[in-house]
């Protein structure tokens, strides 16, 4: 009996230690945000970190970019969790930071399991550059190309933002009319369109007409004569 009793002891002296100090891990740990490059967040974005944990977890506390996730921003079902934040303007720009604490953990957990990251980025990209091209008239077809910032989405425009068109090489403008030409570029993160100035040039390979000359008229005369040239303006 006495045998039987130090056996059921230690059975739930056994048990009360593995619960006591017993330890959940979290996995998978990942991180995206809604943009249309997940890795990348502007502000306003919605950014989630989901983790699984291997068993049930309690007082869990999460932060994302410096800030407490509360309320309905912090929902699990089970062992599945995800914490929710929108990005403002005064947050910092570069990867997102976050931390995982919760009472049964083994360290605070402060990176994802999968390479998974988010970098914020609220700076709208300069203004494009258009080259090749200046204000004038031109009697030859123009060419011009547009540089920006690495991965920027960039378009230009002939006709003052009228018609707007992806940029993928160097353009070339040969029918004759008036050009307003400019470009505009967003961001990677989704931030812009910044645009540039315009420039205005025209195009004319048009020979004008003969010039009139009016006041005289082929003939012998016993006076002074006076005539006039008109042309084409310009």
């Amino acid at each position: 009996m006495k045998m039987k009793f130090f056996l059921i002891l230690i059975v739930l002296v056994s048990i009360k230690y593995t619960s006591l100090f017993a330890t959940e891990t979290l996995t998978p740990v990942h991180i995206q945000s809604d943009n249309a490059s997940s890795s990348l967040a502007k502000t306003g974005d919605n950014i989630a970190l989901t983790f699984t944990s291997s068993g049930a977890i309690s007082g869990v506390v999460v932060t994302i970019a410096g800030h407490n996730i509360t309320g309905g921003n912090l929902t699990n079902t089970g062992n599945n969790w995800t914490a929710t934040y929108t990005t403002v303007g005064g947050d910092i720009e570069g990867a997102i930071s976050f931390t995982i604490d919760y009472t049964e953990k083994v360290a605070q957990v402060t990176s994802t399991t999968d390479v998974s990251s988010v970098t914020f980025d609220k700076t709208a990209p300069a203004a494009p550059i258009i080259s090749g091209i200046l204000t004038g008239t031109y009697n030859s077809n123009q060419t011009f190309t547009v540089s920006g910032e690495a991965g920027a989405a960039i378009e230009y425009s002939t006709n003052n933002g009228g018609l707007w068109t992806a940029y993928s090489g160097a353009v070339i403008l040969s029918t004759e009319g008036t050009f307003n030409i400019l470009a505009r570029q967003t961001d990677q993160a989704g931030n812009g369109p910044t645009a540039s100035g315009v420039i205005i040039l025209t195009i004319d390979k048009t020979n004008p007409a003969a010039p009139v000359i009016s006041g005289i008229s082929t003939g012998i005369y016993n006076s002074n004569q006076t005539f006039t040239v008109s042309g084409e303006a310009g």
